[in-house]
């Protein structure tokens, strides 16, 4: 009878000692399709802590667009005012300011040489040369419900890569089921076959991460030596990365501590990415600068 118990209880052991090796290989493998938190090395950054952090004036609370100029200077732009801000990163404050026009809603800058272009949210185009102080305007055929957020100099055509928050239809057509980027070329001074170059489309953004509402542009930026496309949301709390060709390459959520309303984005010519975040009544806009780990490729 004791040997009887004697096996059961040893039995019983085993068994006990087979469960909970189970259930650390289940944990183990639970832990090993965890995505790592904001650790993006298939584009060569980490966005889950910036490498420096710099704090804008009031007059760039609302930070609403930005692009590399040179020297260590940020062109900006604050979506109330018709000014051009040049913020030093070195220096750590503004080093210039230029006037264009009067107030409005002013969303995205981006520039070719010496040609600094601002656009409005209706799409309402500034060409302003710095070397000699002119303005020029252009009027795309954009209205307020397109509600452009996003500008950049795309070398490649030669052209302006515009991002649609809004409707994604050009004035005269029937409105789109996805947000779009078209494309103003700099030679013809036209928008190019009226046809978006790139089509953002949520069912295609959720095969790589699942999220809640819409992606709505907020930013886009050129990145200096790969040429993808990298397009921001405020509203979905994402970074897009669209290859040479304009396939989708990678979705990548965005920290809301760190990043509470990213509104701007843009590289350094090392390719550095800064991403800008605007303020409000208890914080200042700040811009954030994730270094490229080219060697983590």
């Amino acid at each position: 009878m004791q040997v009887k118990k004697g096996i059961i209880h040893l039995l019983l052991f085993l068994v006990s000692i087979l469960l909970i090796n189970c259930n650390k290989l289940n944990k183990k493998d639970d832990q090993s399709v965890q995505e790592p938190k904001n650790m993006t090395s298939k584009i060569g950054y980490d966005l889950s802590k910036e490498n420096a952090l710099y704090h804008m004036p009031v007059d760039l609370m609302e930070l609403s667009g930005m692009t590399y100029w040179k020297e260590e200077t940020i062109l900006c732009v604050n979506d109330e005012k018709g000014k051009i801000y040049g913020f030093n990163l070195e220096q750590d404050g503004l080093v210039f300011l230029h006037s264009f026009d009067k107030d409005g809603d002013y969303e995205g800058i981006a520039h070719k040489e010496e040609n600094i272009y601002v656009i409005r949210s209706d799409g309402k185009l500034y060409s302003f040369d710095m070397q000699f102080n002119k303005v020029k305007k252009y009027d795309l055929p954009f209205t307020d419900e397109n509600d452009i957020e996003g500008l950049c100099f795309h070398p490649d055509s030669n052209s302006l890569f515009i991002a649609l928050k809004g409707d994604s239809n050009v004035k005269g057509e029937k409105k789109k089921k996805y947000h779009a980027i078209y494309e103003w070329s700099l030679k013809s001074k036209n928008l190019q076959e009226h046809k978006p170059v790139i089509k953002i489309k949520d069912k295609e953004l959720k095969q790589f991460v699942d999220y809640k509402g819409n992606f709505m542009p907020s930013g886009i930026a050129m990145h200096p030596y790969t040429h993808d496309i990298y397009i921001i949301s405020h509203r979905a709390k994402l970074l897009i990365v669209y290859d040479p060709k304009f396939n989708l390459k990678e979705v990548i959520r965005l920290d809301k501590k760190l990043l509470k309303q990213p509104e701007s984005i843009t590289f350094m010519p090392n390719a550095d990415l800064l991403i800008g975040s605007e303020g409000d009544h208890k914080q200042p806009a700040v811009i954030l600068r994730f270094k490229y780990l080219k060697d983590q490729l």
